[in-house]
């Protein structure tokens, strides 16, 4: 009988140990699980942009793109031409 005692307290301690009081943790495999995560859907995020960027990137070699960005997004215009700026409400 006391041996089973001795058994089953130190069963319980060895699980609390492993549980709470380790450095590799349950509550710390948790938090890394969840930084895992998070990271992945990071990772996911900036692969999708590197592909929009890369598509935009080829479409802006042609030189039309060029201009046409150049004057929507900059208003950039040519020495000649008068530009005006007209916002839809």
């Amino acid at each position: 009988m006391a041996n089973k005692r001795l058994y089953l307290i130190t069963i319980v301690v060895f699980l609390i140990m492993v549980c709470l009081v380790d450095k590799n943790n349950l509550v710390e495999q948790f938090r890394l699980s969840n930084e895992i995560r998070e990271l992945k859907h990071q990772r996911n995020y900036y692969i999708e942009q590197i592909k929009r960027d890369s598509i935009e990137i080829e479409s802006l070699k042609n030189d039309t793109c060029i201009e046409k960005v150049a004057r929507e997004r900059y208003l950039m215009k040519r020495s000649n031409e008068t530009i005006f700026i007209i916002n839809e409400k």
